[in-house]
């Protein structure tokens, strides 16, 4: 088989990679509380909001690239990750 050959990532990839990182707790989340709220709702609204959500996502995670430097997105995703957990373990 022949192919592209895979690059390695640059810095931009890595930002991006680290605001994904941070925000895919929260759109966990946020996801599972907007499903709690689907028993009146129908599917039309459910998918409304759902690509709401994944656009701001998409546009959280590109100005977290852009401002905020690679160290401190992984030292607060670190954050969000180990308070979610402890958030799920506890409940």
């Amino acid at each position: 088989m022949r192919g592209e050959r895979l690059e390695k990532a640059t810095s931009a990839d890595y930002r991006f990679f680290s605001g994904f990182f941070v925000f895919t707790p929260v759109f966990i989340v946020v996801g599972a509380w907007v499903l709690g709220l689907s028993k009146t709702t129908n599917a039309f609204v459910l998918w409304l909001v759902f690509a709401g959500l994944m656009l701001t996502f998409s546009i959280a995670c590109y100005f977290l690239a852009r401002y905020v430097p690679t160290r401190v997105s992984y030292t607060i995703g670190a954050i969000i990750w180990i308070a979610a957990f402890w958030i799920a373990w506890h409940s």
